[in-house]
């Protein structure tokens, strides 16, 4: 699976000092998963890195995956 970053998640994961690898992490390998139900076809994942969790909000675009944001929780 391939990542496409917006340009919204980008400035986001720039700012909050989160990088590329820790975002496909949580992709991938999630601890909690689900819908978002707002927007119908956004999936939103966590997980825990040291004492923070990461949220990301991404959509399945064919075989790849375009991140919306990523924030710390």
């Amino acid at each position: 699976m391939a990542y496409i970053f917006c340009d919204h998640a980008r400035l986001r994961m720039q700012r909050r000092g989160i990088t590329d690898d820790q975002v496909k992490e949580t992709i991938e390998q999630p601890e909690l998963k689900w819908p978002d139900k707002k927007i119908k076809g956004r999936h939103i994942h966590v997980r825990t890195y040291g004492q923070r969790q990461l949220k990301v909000v991404w959509t399945p675009n064919n075989h790849d995956a375009l991140v919306v944001t990523a924030v710390w929780l």
